[in-house]
């Protein structure tokens, strides 16, 4: 369990991050796990250039009551498999992404569930690490490659920019096309964001 931690400004990271499995050699191989691994509750990060928390290589991770203020992105998870993935009544307050999960060339990611999270975003960064400097799109939530199974419930969204529409890169959820399509989003307020699902998201 990791809980109480408090961070601020900080380069780029992933300030608090889950890993609950190796490749080779556990004593519970992946995917058998039924009780809960790891839990993340009650942190503030604070200012981080990059992820506020993150995981990769993990099974039955909770997320719970946690905050990201002023970060590029409230969570990212891009490495390995993960499976059975929850976030509960996390705020993510004025970063540029709120939960990003999915890549082409790792995973799957699937049973992932965000329910009753907090989401204030800001405007789309400029990622200056990238060969030619891009600016990026900023979401609630991004599904990325091989995510499968996602539920997004009773959650809230704000565009703190007022009025955003995709053209301004701003959105609620956004899929890419190498997500899966079962994902599922219902009960969610959207305020100020003008396309609420965004389907192909890069």
């Amino acid at each position: 369990i990791v809980e109480g931690q408090y961070s601020i400004r900080s380069g780029y990271c992933t300030a608090i991050m889950v890993q609950t499995y190796q490749n080779a050699g556990d004593r519970i191989p992946f995917g058998t796990r039924t009780s809960t691994a790891a839990i993340v509750r009650r942190n503030k990060v604070i200012g981080v250039y990059g992820s506020a928390i993150g995981c990769g290589h993990s099974d039955n991770v909770l997320y719970e009551n946690n905050q990201a203020i002023g970060c590029l992105a409230g969570f990212n998870c891009d490495t390995g498999k993960n499976k059975n993935i929850k976030f509960v009544g996390n705020s993510f307050i004025r970063c540029n992404d709120g939960i990003s999960i999915g890549n082409n060339f790792s995973g799957p990611f699937e049973n992932i569930e965000i329910t009753d999270n907090n989401f204030q975003l800001t405007d789309p960064w400029l990622n200056k690490y990238t060969d030619t400097p891009t600016v990026w799109y900023c979401y609630g939530v991004r599904l990325g490659g091989q995510t499968k199974n996602v539920r997004i419930i009773a959650n809230s969204f704000k565009s703190l920019n007022g009025l955003r529409k995709l053209t301004d890169k701003t959105y609620g959820v956004g899929a890419a096309y190498e997500s899966d399509t079962d994902w599922k989003q219902e009960n969610n307020i959207f305020t100020n964001i003008g396309d609420i699902i965004a389907v192909g998201a890069p």
